[in-house]
């Protein structure tokens, strides 16, 4: 448990600033710590987390599914189980599903397609509103305390020493300036958008989000990209932002490319993969930009530090 002058930390965000073991205002990190903290201040229990330790789907709620009134197959031939339990072998610890992968798909000899499916009544279209029918659980178990053993407390955990910088955000600047507009609480979920540049091409207004970083640090995508940094902004609380320009020589390999960052020339480098990608000539739609120039107002700016 976590401890501040005395008392005892039940918020979620709280709990995870003091422990830093994710991000604030996400729906995963904050509640599933709460929760399993909760269950230990409440019921003095030494928490372990449950096997095999996976984030594990539930069956979706078939009932929200409508299928075609002359479909030849119902909606359970649609939905399978991969790998995982439906039911946990008789064991009461953990009476929900155990699923690690599931399927859903129109089984062979079907009259129908997907998209003749409705979820809520609406046609199937995308993968997500198969997501809204199901829920997902991060599995404890429970191990009663010993006679007279009490909870550890603790206070929170000191700030590391950085001194080398590091990537929070690679994206596109539109992007970055609409989730702000929009006042998205969260950025988390852009680091599934891999930023796409084409072979023999200039992509500008890449914002890079950094932490730890000088106005010289110097960004290594590795042979044949070459970064020029068209603007520099501190943000204050160790962040920054860099809006650059990446030039890809007609010679560079496609491909997902790590990043590098580094203040100094004698800085060892750890690249982080997952950022960059490069694609073919002709790839992408052209678009008419023009570099940017502007940078964040204040209140852009105390909105990105309140949720990096």
């Amino acid at each position: 448990m976590r401890q501040v002058n005395g008392t005892i930390l039940k918020d979620a965000n709280q709990l995870i600033c003091a422990s830093q073991y994710g991000q604030i205002y996400r729906n995963s990190d904050p509640r599933i710590g709460q929760s399993v903290n909760l269950l230990v201040q409440d019921h003095d229990l030494l928490i372990t987390l449950t096997n095999p330790i996976a984030l594990y789907g539930q069956k979706p709620d078939l009932s929200m599914f409508e299928m075609p009134a002359n479909a030849n197959k119902t909606i359970q031939d649609c939905y399978t189980i991969v790998r995982g339990l439906e039911n946990n072998s008789g064991k009461a610890y953990y009476p929900n599903n155990m699923i690690l992968h599931s399927r859903f798909f129109v089984p062979e000899g079907a009259n129908f397609t997907l998209s003749d499916i409705k979820i809520n009544g609406v046609p199937m279209k995308w993968g997500s509103q198969i997501a809204d029918t199901f829920q997902v659980q991060l599995a404890g178990t429970g191990i009663p305390a010993s006679s007279g053993q009490k909870p550890e407390i603790f206070p929170p955990v000191a700030d590391a020493p950085v001194l080398l910088p590091n990537i929070q955000y690679v994206l596109d600047y539109d992007v970055l300036s609409a989730s702000l507009y929009n006042k998205l609480n969260s950025l988390s979920n852009l680091t599934s958008c891999i930023t796409q540049v084409e072979v023999g091409k200039t992509t500008d207004n890449i914002a890079i989000l950094t932490y730890n970083a000088t106005k010289n640090t110097q960004f290594d995508f590795g042979p044949g990209i070459t970064t020029t940094i068209n603007s520099y902004q501190d943000l204050g609380n160790n962040g920054q932002l860099f809006v650059v320009s990446l030039e890809v020589d007609s010679s560079a390999s496609t491909g997902q490319k790590p990043l590098a960052l580094y203040n100094t020339s004698t800085d060892p480098k750890y690249p982080i993969a997952g950022v960059l990608e490069v694609v073919p000539a002709g790839t992408l739609p052209t678009l008419s930009t023009k570099k940017n120039a502007t940078a964040l107002s204040e209140a852009q700016v105390e909105h990105l530090k309140a949720i990096l």
